[in-house]
């Protein structure tokens, strides 16, 4: 006689999408592990949470998928997006974001206007340009 396949722990509520995601692959099984890539540090990160949480005396074993599923569903999503957004502007990018809201402010002027009159301070913004321009914050 055939089992009947059973979902795995918690997977009563998880449907899989009509629609592939993007990038093209469809799911077919939310709870298929997959393997992602973490630098050693992360994984070492981990490790230490997972020796802590498995410090007691009973229950069952804590492991890394768990861990970072709580993690994963703790985060602060809307902080998370606009801080790897943030780092991930270069210096240029900085001054031109300082650039476009002074020109929706004031005056449109051009790039190259705007950099000499704040470098000469004929121009006051909220930012330190030089900072800006030289990589730093």
């Amino acid at each position: 006689m055939a089992k009947t396949p059973t979902k795995a722990k918690g997977a009563e509520n998880e449907k899989t999408p009509e629609k592939p995601i993007e990038g093209g692959a469809e799911v077919t099984n939310l709870t298929k592990k997959k393997p992602i890539h973490v630098s050693y540090l992360d994984l070492m990160k981990l490790k230490q949470i997972q020796e802590k949480a498995n410090d007691k005396d009973y229950g069952s074993k804590i492991s890394i998928p768990d861990i970072v599923s709580e993690i994963l569903n703790n985060v602060n999503t809307d902080k998370l997006v606009k801080k790897l957004q943030e780092e991930s502007l270069t210096p240029e990018d900085k001054v031109r974001s300082v650039y476009q809201k002074y020109c929706k402010e004031n005056e449109e002027i051009e790039f190259d206007s705007f950099v000499l009159k704040v470098l000469t301070k004929e121009i006051t913004v909220d930012v330190d340009l030089k900072s800006l321009m030289s990589g730093g914050k």
